[in-house]
């Protein structure tokens, strides 16, 4: 499994907000992330959230 996409990664370089994101699949729930980071970002247990936003227009 020698994939060029990390488990923590930017999904590209324009992303908005530009925030990391863990590609669950390749997670092994070791816990370090959560232990370097500084600003206690990250919570492994955190469930999907959905929602719908109702707009007029989108800047882009």
């Amino acid at each position: 499994n020698m994939d060029k996409t990390k488990a923590i990664y930017k999904p590209h370089d324009m992303a908005f907000p530009m925030k990391y994101v863990i590609d669950m699949d390749a997670c092994t729930k070791c816990g370090k992330c959560v232990e370097a980071c500084k600003y206690e970002a990250i919570d492994l247990d955190m469930d999907t959230k959905s929602f719908t936003l109702d707009v007029a227009s989108i800047v882009w």
